[in-house]
């Protein structure tokens, strides 16, 4: 047996991680309180996409580190997935309504134009997070190297 290529256990733990940070998320009464503005509906839709992908970004992980090809591709659909709605899955609203708490907590008198700035950024930045390890992952996994040594087992 081939050694593990070292990126795909650094993804495959990298995915795992990703999906271990979604379990504060993963409370119905979590996602009611930062997404009031949708309707119930969509805020529902919302959370049931949001545990799906939390499950399958988990399973890609394992997957991988077992060299399963099947989890691979599951990790390049999740890739392409999270780029095409980057900003549906950080919308703006929610890290504006982090950035005021932070900033109620703090006792810190702020003007709003420096609030919608830092919660602008935030979003900028996970934003850029996102898209860039998404790309990575898309073009690792998809190198002929990874995917023969992932489609031999």
């Amino acid at each position: 047996m081939k050694k593990k290529p070292l990126g795909v256990t650094i993804f495959g733990a990298i995915l795992i991680w990703i999906s271990l940070q979604r379990i504060p998320w993963l409370s119905f009464n979590v996602y009611h309180y930062y997404f009031p503005p949708l309707p119930e509906k969509i805020i529902l839709i919302r959370y049931f996409i949001s545990v799906s992908m939390g499950i399958l970004e988990l399973a890609s992980g394992i997957g991988v580190l077992f060299l399963k090809d099947i989890f691979r591709k599951t990790a390049l659909f999740i890739s392409f997935l999270s780029i095409l709605t980057v900003y549906w899955k950080h919308p703006f609203f929610v890290f504006l309504k982090i950035r005021r708490e932070a900033i109620a907590k703090s006792g810190i008198s702020m003007p709003e134009n420096e609030v919608n700035s830092i919660a602008w950024g935030a979003v900028t930045i996970v934003s850029l997070l996102t898209i860039g390890f998404s790309i990575a992952l898309i073009f690792y996994f998809t190198r002929s190297k990874i995917k023969n040594c992932l489609n031999k087992y």
